[in-house]
């Protein structure tokens, strides 16, 4: 399925998975068809979200998915989400296809603890900033207790982070491709680097619309039209 979107052409097939957490179905994947569903780590519980009903996340609450070839991009990626953060001293976890046994490596979408975003992309190779892993992070400030639709993106040739529609960072280049772990940790709300849940939210998080776009990075003009519907853009999974 595709979308024109002023010309240019938005491919759904790219995303490969999408969580609405809606009621009844906070853990379930609504993208194409793969059925990646969630597991409850403590309990996430269901709050009004930016449509319908969202997830929230505080103390040791997150949620795992079984790692699968869909959480790890080789080539292009985007994770997109809604978010309703309220002031922390922490960092907040968004997403991850991660892993730190030894080496730095998947991907990284995260509210660094003095309330920006950021996406980082690892290779695998080192724990070094700049050479084993780059990280690009955003300008505008989250922990604002209000709604922000967030974006993450790697287009092969640089990392990007969008606030709100539009670009809140300087695109940094990143030539590398993510490479994973053998062992690789799939968490939303939480970090996991080698087997342990760790760096939960502080304070209530909440999620609406999660999606993890496998071979694409959204167009700033696709961001910008997705920022702006004022119905839910992926109302199409929706039963």
């Amino acid at each position: 399925m595709s979308i024109e979107i002023d010309g240019s052409v938005l491919d759904i097939a790219s995303l490969v998975a999408y969580y609405k957490f809606s009621t009844g179905a906070l853990t379930t994947d609504s993208g194409n068809g793969a059925g990646h569903t969630l597991t409850a780590v403590s309990a996430p519980s269901e709050v009004a979200g930016k449509y319908g009903t969202g997830a929230s996340f505080i103390t040791d609450d997150a949620y795992s998915a079984t790692d699968h070839a869909d959480f790890k991009p080789t080539g292009a990626f985007s994770v997109s989400t809604w978010i309703y953060s309220t002031p922390s001293a922490t960092q907040q976890m968004i997403f991850q296809s991660f892993s730190r046994n030894t080496n730095y490596a998947g991907i990284y979408f995260s509210i660094s603890s003095d309330g920006y975003a950021y996406i980082r992309s690892c290779k695998n190779s080192g724990t070094v900033s700049g050479t084993d892993f780059q990280t690009c992070s955003g300008s505008v400030s989250l922990d604002d207790s209000k709604w922000h639709f967030i974006v993450g993106t790697w287009d092969t040739t640089n990392l990007n982070i969008f606030v709100d529609g539009i670009s809140a960072a300087t695109p940094v280049a990143w030539a590398n491709a993510p490479v994973y772990a053998a062992t690789n940790y799939v968490r939303v709300a939480c970090e996991n680097r080698s087997g342990t849940n760790q760096n939960f939210s502080d304070v209530a998080l909440t999620i609406d619309d999660l999606a993890v776009w496998n071979g694409k990075a959204l167009t700033a003009t696709e961001v910008l039209y997705l920022y702006g519907r004022t119905f839910d853009f992926f109302s199409f999974f929706r039963p």
